[in-house]
């Protein structure tokens, strides 16, 4: 649904930018402006996202904690013996 909304935003982004302007003004040059900004903002969302959905997708192992945890439940997390080896100091 998402790269059929980014179609559907990119082809209205296109039709905005090929419109000719026969009376410039203020206002088109504001629209201009705020439209500029509103696409670098949403690029760098999606690169920002691309970046975290590649890191979360990279982890899809448990680690050995919460592979223990699920096996023997509190019975491995809340161990005394575990509580002192992973203490500070």
């Amino acid at each position: 649904m998402l790269v059929k909304t980014m179609g559907k935003v990119e082809k209205q982004i296109e039709l905005a930018i090929m419109d000719n302007v026969s009376d410039t003004g203020l206002y088109h040059l504001n629209y201009f402006q705020k439209l500029k900004t509103w696409i670098v903002f949403m690029r760098k969302s999606l690169e920002d996202s691309s970046a975290w959905l590649q890191l979360s997708s990279g982890r899809k192992g448990k680690g050995y904690f919460w592979t223990q945890t699920g096996k023997s439940g509190t019975k491995y997390s809340m161990s005394s013996e575990r509580n002192v080896q992973m203490g500070a100091g």
